[in-house]
């Protein structure tokens, strides 16, 4: 069975918190319920953190560095859709 790819969530929620003025379920796309625990530490899969960073106008190396590296070197990128 393949590992699933995630990251940790604590970069984007530092990110968010300093360069956005916004209400931030609402410029990512998610639950308030889905933001709550990405702030508690749940991890994020790989695409949807791409799709985040994305709506954020970033590239994810800009808000993960070389954990995003890691995570997507590690075999296949299929999308999720």
């Amino acid at each position: 069975m393949p590992k699933i790819r995630t990251l940790d969530p604590t970069p984007l929620v530092h990110f968010v918190r300093t360069t956005t003025g916004t209400d931030v379920v609402e410029l990512l796309g998610i639950s308030r319920n889905a933001w709550w625990r990405y702030k508690k530490g749940y991890k994020i899969h790989y695409l949807l953190a791409d799709r985040y960073a994305i709506r954020l106008g970033v590239h994810p190396m800009s808000i993960w560095g070389d954990e995003w590296l890691t995570v997507i070197g590690d075999g296949d990128t299929k999308p999720l859709d």
